[in-house]
């Protein structure tokens, strides 16, 4: 794995996206940013919006340096909040995660956890030079805040696919978009054509993997959706089934 060690600065909030794509491409899927930040102090916005963004990497983890101020989420009572709203999302989708790092394990640079939007629609331009947003897998795309004081966010997507809102399952128009983006709430959106699978969140992993499996369907405008799964017992180095649903 690999792992930035930022200022506690909006300007690494941002550039930490493409550095983080960029190992993606190097071979590298396990990868992140110190969350909120490891040199100089932080700030409980710049916390909160770093929370929602580093959720999302594969690698996620709030790091602080020496000399500078507590930044354990607990220490805000908003960036608590945020914190494990958009936890108990990655956990609630932590199947795809593990599906996503298999196929990066074992297949080809193309199978990246987290890709940048033109991997995907590489006969697009207009996603040749979008480092502000990025995609988990082929179908999550994810919209952070990355300016101070911001409550709205423009993002783009692309109109060839159905674009789904993840809280609301919402179908989305495509294209350039303004977003509403609260201090609260980090604008994810789905791509038409998954089948996504979902389990609810625990406190940690052993727990979570006990609980029931959820597959939420987005078609596409052909009307079909597929999806992947991999699982093996999470215990030992012995590569389980890997399962196909259509």
């Amino acid at each position: 794995f690999f792992f930035f060690f930022f200022f506690s600065n909006w300007r690494n909030l941002y550039t930490s996206i493409p550095d983080i794509l960029s190992f993606s491409m190097f071979g590298i899927p396990l990868v992140g940013a110190d969350i909120c930040g490891f040199r100089n102090n932080t700030s409980e916005e710049l916390c909160t919006r770093w929370i929602q963004l580093g959720a999302f990497y594969p690698f996620s983890r709030n790091h602080n340096g020496k000399g500078n101020i507590p930044q354990e989420l607990y220490r805000w009572p908003i960036v608590a909040e945020v914190g494990r709203e958009v936890l108990n999302i990655r956990y609630s989708i932590l199947p795809y995660y593990y599906t996503l790092f298999y196929e990066a394990h074992s297949g080809s640079l193309q199978n990246t956890v987290l890709r940048p939007l033109w991997f995907e629609f590489w006969t697009n331009p207009v996603t040749y030079s979008i480092d502000r947003q990025f995609l988990i897998g082929k179908a999550i795309m994810i919209t952070p805040v990355l300016e101070q004081g911001a409550t709205l966010v423009r993002g783009y997507l692309p109109p060839i696919s159905w674009w789904y809102d993840f809280y609301t399952s919402v179908k989305v128009e495509g294209g350039w978009q303004t977003f509403d983006a609260p201090l609260k709430k980090i604008p994810i959106h789905v791509r038409g054509g998954l089948v996504l699978p979902k389990q609810n969140s625990a406190m940690v992993l052993r727990d979570a993997r006990r609980n029931p499996f959820e597959l939420k369907v987005f078609f596409c405008p052909h009307g079909n959706a597929s999806g992947t799964l991999y699982s093996d017992n999470g215990v030992s180095h012995t590569v389980g089934s890997y399962y196909t649903y259509t």
